[in-house]
């Protein structure tokens, strides 16, 4: 998908490490993007090089809720990701459309190129998104919901005991 947008200004940073980077490096050469493409490398604290983004991406083919959206979520960047997992629910309303079927690079493609034309789509859907992530994902507040949920069920079984 990425291979696909026309503006070759643009650069990737992939922030991680594991055991496809060979893999992964030699798709990068064989698609001709060596001087668009840097992989970072692990980070324990990737917050600094996400802050960094303009857009962030994900192109998994299988997630449940994912910890590197809400990381940039808490940064304010759109996400363009593969509907996988809870992402379409986890990021803000705006944010929805971008969003695409797994398996579909041209889509992401497209969703891609239409954030990245618009810078002030891009600073309204971060804004959006930061917003939620304090309303919903702040971890204090999950904190606080799991226990009265948690203390609710244990409620509910001392007065119905099996």
């Amino acid at each position: 998908a990425f291979a696909r947008l026309a503006q070759s200004e643009v650069v990737m940073q992939i922030v991680g490490e594991g055991p496809e980077r060979a893999a992964l490096e030699e798709q990068i050469r064989t698609a001709g993007l060596g001087g668009r493409v840097t992989l970072l490398g692990h980070h324990a604290d990737p917050a600094p090089a996400i802050r960094r983004f303009d857009v962030f991406c994900l192109s998994s083919h299988s997630e449940q809720m994912p910890i590197a959206v809400l990381e940039a979520m808490a940064s304010g960047l759109p996400v363009v990701s593969t509907d996988v997992g809870d992402v379409k629910e986890m990021v803000g309303q705006a944010n929805r459309r971008f969003i695409v079927p797994p398996g579909d690079p041209g889509a992401y493609s497209c969703a891609l190129a239409a954030l990245l034309n618009d810078a002030a789509l891009r600073s309204v859907i971060g804004a959006e998104n930061r917003k939620r992530c304090e309303d919903i994902f702040e971890f204090g507040l999950m904190v606080r919901r799991h226990r009265e949920l948690y203390d609710r069920c244990m409620h509910l079984n001392r007065r119905y005991p099996g």
